[in-house]
């Protein structure tokens, strides 16, 4: 684990070798980076409090608002983040994500299935594509999001969003809920909504939607 001390400062502390590593911030400006094995580790974030297990030890960083968690890119590495009562947001592009809650905020890379579970409050997440052939499936409150190298799991999030730019042949399909859904699409984008979510998905070459679980359920399509 990297400990570095201060936005302006060049401060730094390293734990190497030991069992298990523990840092707390000594200011608010105070970061840590963490870094795992090959292919061996696991992750649990919550908004105070990041941990990485794997066959060298446990690393822990306690109450620092931002930290940084780089993976081996191989293997088959997992990463499980836990919301908070308040407004979470989920921002992700190709193999990162970053989580922000209560004023903290967590780096993670390198993962081969991450799930991350949104807690209470209005929680949204925003995702881009990757190079490959990405699979969107949207439902109320759930999401998955997956291709040949990794996965994500997305429970309880109210606003989903997910945008294709990077090539593949990427698709997407929309479920609705037992409420009133409404299903808006346009040739670079499609809605989904109802009273309690909203769903997004921008740039998909193939958008699939499904209406079968009750509720009065309206579609508008417009043509090019």
């Amino acid at each position: 684990m990297l400990f570095r001390s201060g936005a302006d400062s060049t401060a730094t502390a390293r734990g190497v070798g030991f069992d298990r590593v523990t840092a707390r911030p000594g200011s608010e400006s105070d970061e840590a980076v963490m870094r795992g094995m090959n292919g061996l580790d696991h992750v649990e974030i919550a908004a105070e409090a990041v941990e990485v297990t794997n066959p060298s030890g446990i690393q822990t960083a306690v109450g620092f608002e931002k930290t940084y968690t780089y993976l081996a890119d191989s293997g088959d590495d997992t990463v499980n983040v836990s919301g908070t009562v308040g407004n979470d947001t989920l921002v992700g592009k190709h193999d990162w994500a970053s989580f922000s809650a209560g004023g903290y905020s967590h780096f993670f890379r390198g993962f081969k299935s991450a799930t991350i579970d949104a807690g209470e409050g209005l929680d949204a997440f925003y995702l881009q594509d990757t190079v490959h052939d990405d699979q969107v499936v949207m439902r109320s409150g759930l999401t998955t999001f997956s291709n040949l190298l990794f996965s994500i799991t997305l429970n309880g999030f109210e606003t989903q969003v997910a945008t294709s730019v990077h090539g593949g042949l990427d698709s997407v399909q929309m479920f609705d809920s037992e409420l009133d859904d409404n299903l808006y699409s346009k040739r670079d984008f499609t809605t989904m909504q109802n009273s309690q979510s909203f769903h997004r998905a921008n740039g998909f070459a193939a958008v699939s939607a499904y209406a079968n679980r009750g509720g009065v359920d309206t579609v508008q399509i417009h043509g090019t």
